[in-house]
């Protein structure tokens, strides 16, 4: 069984620039940092825009604050948008996550490895009892 994926993922958002996406691997994002040579003392808001053109905040960043920890997960086939209103550079980073294939063979892995578990114990206890009834028909004789 392959070991759990835990690659990095990140993506610098530049002021007035738009980063548009159809998510390819699922990610999550766990941080945003301002850069701060770029803040000119000004609040910078990172902005997602979903499928159906809503817009949220997600971190307003500052020289005060200059790093939020979040905890956002992008599924594959999502289309999404990252955006800073603001003059600060947004650094974000995360991890790639497991897709739900590898996730459902992980699954089936663990269903047949513990359906060997189940039969081992039905052997198990077969041996058992066979010993338990040979043993009462020579305390019978």
């Amino acid at each position: 069984m392959d070991p759990p994926r835990n690659m990095f993922w990140g993506l610098v958002v530049k002021p007035n620039k738009r980063y548009e996406t159809e998510v390819q691997e699922p990610f999550r994002i766990t941080k945003a940092c301002l850069e701060p040579s770029t803040a000119e003392g000004k609040v910078s808001s990172l902005l997602l825009e979903c499928e159906n053109n809503e817009e949220f905040i997600i971190a307003n960043l500052n020289l005060k604050n200059f790093n939020e920890n979040i905890d956002l997960a992008f599924n594959e086939g999502e289309k999404i948008c990252f955006k800073v209103d603001g003059p600060g550079t947004v650094h974000l980073t995360g991890n790639l996550l497991q897709s739900e294939e590898d996730g459902m063979n992980m699954m089936e892995d663990s269903d047949s490895s513990s359906d060997d578990e189940e039969e081992n114990v039905q052997i198990a206890k077969s041996k058992k009892a066979k010993v338990e009834s040979d043993e009462s028909e020579e305390d019978e004789s």
